[in-house]
């Protein structure tokens, strides 16, 4: 058992490493090395850009997720980096990952995957670029459906919604 202190989390640095991937959404896969040492561009095909993308999602979620935990703590609000989960809840088009094309259809289907932070017995996915944050009962289940209550944000240009402003909308609604 470890005896050193914990290390606090800096959440301006954690959204600024978030938003900086943000930022990058777009950007081309980065070059790989092969085994003789030479760079090696990949074409930017479909599949790998989408794969590229969603990974990409991910790491912002995680560091906008550490960010909005860190924040909530000045709120008196105990809420821990949990799990990626992956949210079956009807997403509005536009909203978040720009809203998976077949979601924008009203489908029910698994939409959007998102690290999420767990605040008792509630478990919130933090999309990155979403104005809705959604609760859910607390579960150790991969998919999340039939969302306790809603929270509805804006964002500001360029979709980037800062964990200050999360932070502030999830405070009241985690409160205990």
């Amino acid at each position: 058992m470890s005896t050193a202190a914990p290390t606090a989390v800096d959440p301006v640095r954690a959204e600024t490493d978030a938003r900086a991937w943000w930022d990058a959404l777009g950007a081309p896969p980065a070059p790989l090395v092969d085994e003789a040492g030479a760079r090696v561009v990949l074409a930017p095909g479909e599949r790998l850009t989408r794969i590229t993308r969603h990974a990409r999602l991910l790491v912002i979620s995680d560091r906008l997720a550490i960010a909005v935990a860190a924040l909530l703590a000045g709120h008196g609000v105990h809420a821990v980096v949990a799990r990626a989960h992956t949210e079956t809840a009807t997403a509005q088009p536009g909203e978040g990952q720009e809203a998976d094309e077949a979601v924008a259809h009203e489908q029910r289907i698994a939409a959007r995957r998102a690290m999420c932070l767990r605040a008792g017995e509630v478990l919130v996915p933090i999309v990155p670029g979403s104005t809705t944050l959604r609760l859910y009962p607390a579960t150790t289940e991969e998919l999340l459906t039939d969302p306790l209550r809603e929270v509805q944000i804006p964002a500001e240009q360029g979709g980037w919604v800062p964990a200050p402003a999360l932070a502030a909308a999830l405070a009241p609604e985690l409160a205990h």
